[in-house]
């Protein structure tokens, strides 16, 4: 032991001179970590024997592997090429600090390096004993992620990434894949030869948060490398829905489960009816005999966190049609078309639909149907809607048809002790009726009874009562006139009428119509010519004789007796719909009177309806000749 140690004093002594070896000292670590393309950082701190002397002019160099290899000398020349423009030292040498600096590191750079120090006016000594190892990594560490273990929906927490580098003045651009507010670098920390650099992120974490990953990139010059940690997050129950089948059968039972998203999950529910009253604090609820009344229902999901609740939930229900009604319009004029449709509640909606007359036979099976020229005599309509739980039918509907006043002919005069004059007006709207003396100046009041769209208008009076009294009708779609002869001195002269038959009837174009006229009274005593006419629109009495639609196709019975008659239209047409009167031309006592018939109404049609056809004995006046054209 003696002898090494004389033999190293030697040594120093031949390199220092008689300066005391024992006070040349370099403090430097064992080894350090750079990373390739950025730099590294020896720390260094040396001693030397000083003896109370004051020394200010020092050359620090370094080597590599050995004293030929100078990475670093005062002297740029002296550097061997490799190194040259990459080596600074950043130690003070008058501070004792001789702290190296390696910049754009490569894998070529790793190896020992030592130390040598000059002091002008003392010595030079090579610490070639405090050797540091230096090494180049390709690849940098991953940072490191701290975050607490749990946190919770809108509570603000710190994070923070550990990135560890070689050198301070080329530290990494660091991101976070989080919004918040970033901090750092912070306070490096020397972890022997690699710097910790730790950088803070403040943000406010969400449940949209739970289970990602927040991660932490440090880019360096030629690599990108990043560290994460996965968030737990809790959060209150969302997303609180109820659920159950798609759709249930009325009467029957369905059970509803509150489905909710939360961490941690949802431990207590509540149910709610849509006023408010709570009915059950399970997870599931069973509603018993549903209906298509059910109220909406919602639930409240609980957890350690907070609560929600759904939105009310409609159960869809499913249930045949039910308030089944035939809709159209308020009212329609006679002869014009109409369209009626089929309506209905129902759930899933009515696929198909039904039409029927008021005897049951169908009409149609579309939503809509259409009826065509309909009459004051057209027949209740009723519908049948459909849907895959069922059918139901509406009740008939009754078409409120407008037509202008038309004065029957059972209209007329009466006297025993009185006279009573009867006019029998039949429209809709209801008409509003005055009675006209001869002369058309004096006006009568009368009184009035109503059954359905007839109305009945009576007129009483005594003696003096005048001869002719006119019953003058109307609405708002027409007017109708009669004029009645009144009784005289009590005696009521014989009553003469012509009946007509059949009063209403309806056909299919193509089909054949016979009429028939009988007279009573007075008439079967006198001469009389039978003439046959059809109503105009401008209530005109038109002669069918006058009429080329009709040329051809019309023929009159002359074998009849002369108090009875038939009239026949072959080959119907669409436009031969109309109301036809027989006309008897009479002499009575040497003076001519013309009587019309009670009218046969005719309706031809592409599809009959099936109407009672009637032949109303109706009483007749001598009126008819002003009209006849």
């Amino acid at each position: 032991m003696v002898f090494w140690s004389g033999l190293l004093s030697l040594i120093l002594w031949l390199r220092v001179s008689p300066a005391n070896a024992d006070d040349w000292i370099a403090e430097v670590p064992e080894s350090v970590v750079g990373l390739s393309g950025s730099c590294v950082e020896i720390p260094c701190k040396f001693s030397y024997p000083a003896k109370e002397t004051t020394y200010t002019e020092f050359t620090g160099i370094w080597y590599k592997g050995n004293e030929e290899s100078t990475v670093y000398h005062t002297d740029n020349s002296k550097i061997i090429d490799s190194f040259k423009g990459r080596t600074s030292l950043i130690g003070d040498l008058r501070k004792n600090d001789c702290s190296l600096k390696i910049s754009s590191l490569r894998s070529s750079d790793a190896g020992q390096y030592f130390f040598r120090i000059e002091i002008k006016h003392l010595n030079m000594y090579t610490y070639k004993k405090d050797k540091v190892s230096v090494t180049v990594k390709e690849t940098p560490e991953n940072p490191t992620v701290f975050v607490e273990e749990e946190v919770t929906s809108g509570n603000p927490v710190t994070a923070t990434c550990n990135v560890f580098h070689s050198c301070q003045s080329d530290l990494p651009r660091v991101t976070w894949n989080h919004a918040g507010t970033h901090s750092g670098p912070s306070k490096k920390q020397n972890q022997g030869q690699w710097k910790l650099t730790s950088y803070n992120l403040n943000f406010t974490p969400s449940r949209e948060d739970h289970r990602k990953n927040l991660t932490c990139s440090a880019a360096f010059k030629e690599k990108t490398v990043t560290g994460y940690k996965t968030l737990k997050v809790k959060y209150p129950p969302y997303n609180v829905t109820v659920i159950t089948k798609s759709s249930v059968n009325e009467n029957d039972s369905a059970e509803l489960t509150c489905s909710s998203d939360s961490n941690p999950p949802a431990n207590s529910y509540e149910w709610f009816s849509s006023n408010g009253t709570k009915l059950g604090h399970k997870h599931t609820y069973k509603l018993e005999r549903v209906s298509r009344y059910t109220e909406a229902i919602s639930c409240t999901a609980i957890n350690t966190v907070g609560k929600n609740s759904s939105g009310p939930q409609k159960i869809d229900v499913l249930y045949p049609p039910y308030n089944v009604t035939v809709v159209t319009k308020l009212s329609v004029r006679e002869n014009d078309s109409v369209e009626l449709t089929c309506f209905s509640n129902s759930n899933p909606p009515a696929n198909s639909y039904e039409w029927f007359s008021s005897n049951g036979t169908m009409l149609a099976n579309s939503p809509t149907y259409k009826l065509e020229r309909v009459t004051r005599l057209t027949e209740a309509i009723s519908c049948a809607a459909i849907n895959i739980k069922g059918k139901n039918h509406s009740s008939p509907q009754k078409l409120n048809i407008l037509y202008p006043p038309e004065i029957k002919r059972e209209s007329s005069c009466q006297s025993t002790i009185l006279t009573v004059c009867v006019c029998i007006v039949d429209s809709n709207p209801p008409s509003e009726v005055k009675w006209f003396g001869p002369d058309s100046s004096k006006t009568f009041s009368s009184t009035s009874k109503q059954n359905k769209s007839l109305n009945t208008f009576t007129l009483q009076g005594w003696l003096g009562f005048p001869e002719t009294v006119q019953c003058f009708a109307n609405n708002t779609l027409g007017s109708s006139a009669i004029t009645l002869e009144a009784p005289q001195n009590g005696k009521a002269h014989t009553q003469n009428f012509v009946k007509q038959w059949p009063g209403e009837v309806y056909r299919t174009p193509g089909q054949n119509i016979t009429m028939h006229c009988q007279t009573h009274g007075d008439i079967q005593e006198a001469k009389r010519l039978v003439n046959w006419y059809i109503e105009s629109r401008d209530g005109k009495y038109v002669s069918i004789d006058k009429l080329t639609q009709f040329s051809g196709r019309h023929s009159e019975d002359k074998t009849e007796s002369h108090w009875s008659q038939s009239f026949t239209l072959r080959s119907l047409e669409l436009n031969d719909t109309g109301r036809f009167y027989c006309n008897y031309l009479c002499r009575i006592n040497g003076m001519y009177e013309q009587h019309y018939g009670t009218g046969t109404r005719l309706f031809v049609h592409f599809q009959t309806e099936n109407m009672t056809q009637g032949s109303p004995l109706c009483t007749f006046n001598k009126t008819g000749k002003d009209n006849v054209a």
